[in-house]
């Protein structure tokens, strides 16, 4: 039986990473979307929301999925330094 992952929908970690970036990509053209359309006069209070919330929250899902990559990136060369090691102790016995 497969190991039980607290990643949802059964996605894969590389999966919810480029998810996550395609979601911060929404969120800032949903931002750029924002100030085009105050720029050329296309809507008030509308476009002001569309740049709020886009910034915000691409800003917040780019700095998460950048820790959680980072995070998982730490993880993976420590493994590997670990198990370097112990071939280097296992040839020396």
């Amino acid at each position: 039986m497969p190991e039980e992952s607290a990643i949802p929908f059964g996605l894969t970690e590389d999966q919810l990473i480029r998810l996550s970036w395609i979601m911060a990509a929404f969120f800032f053209g949903m931002a750029i979307l924002g100030v085009v359309g105050e720029v050329l006069g296309w809507w008030n209070d509308i476009g002001e929301i569309l740049v709020t919330v886009g910034t915000l929250a691409g800003v917040a899902v780019t700095i998460g999925v950048a820790y959680y990559g980072a995070g998982r990136n730490q993880v993976n060369a420590v493994r590997q330094t670990v198990e370097d090691n112990n071939e280097v102790l296992q040839d020396n016995n």
